[in-house]
């Protein structure tokens, strides 16, 4: 019985570069986009911004990557970078980059461990799935894996709506 994550396992697969590259390469793209935008005038609007909205907006999203599958969820998760990369930058140009990176950087890290888990995901999702077809005792093992890694994503994505909510109280 597989109690933990095989870390190895995860980190070799083929299909982690292809998850890194769905959030890495928008997450550039994003900053290119973020410098060629000018934001004299520009303000943030902060005042819906709750621990729950935050947290339910990234668990809504997680949750329609999950069922639509490995190309619905990167594409999900590459446009939540991009909007990062762009969002970065024209926080750079109003607060300053020290102030973006004490801000932004706890936020982002761990807003990512959460995308990584999503994707992680919905590779078991449907490896459970192909599980549950065979009918074997294999099933309730990723069952149970499954569970747990659904619960890691919820305080992942808890912890990073907790520092959004506070990143925005400091703006």
């Amino acid at each position: 019985m597989r109690k933990y994550i095989n870390i190895r396992s995860v980190i070799q697969r083929k299909s982690c570069l292809y998850d890194a590259l769905a959030i890495f390469v928008p997450l550039f793209l994003g900053v290119f986009i973020g410098f060629m935008y000018h934001v004299d005038g520009f303000v943030r609007d902060t005042h819906d911004v709750t621990v729950i909205s935050i947290f339910l907006h990234n668990y809504f999203l997680s949750g329609i990557s999950v069922i639509g599958g490995v190309i619905l969820a990167r594409f999900i998760m590459g446009y939540s970078a991009l909007i990062l990369g762009i969002s970065a930058v024209l926080s750079v140009e109003i607060e300053g980059i020290v102030r973006t990176f004490h801000l932004l950087f706890p936020h982002v890290i761990i807003e990512m461990m959460g995308w990584f888990l999503t994707m992680y995901l919905v590779r078991e999702t449907y490896k459970s799935i192909r599980a549950k077809k065979e009918k074997g005792k294999k099933w309730k093992i990723l069952s149970k894996h499954y569970v747990y890694i659904w619960g890691m994503m919820t305080c992942v994505y808890l912890m990073a709506a907790v520092l959004e909510v506070m990143e925005y109280a400091h703006l």
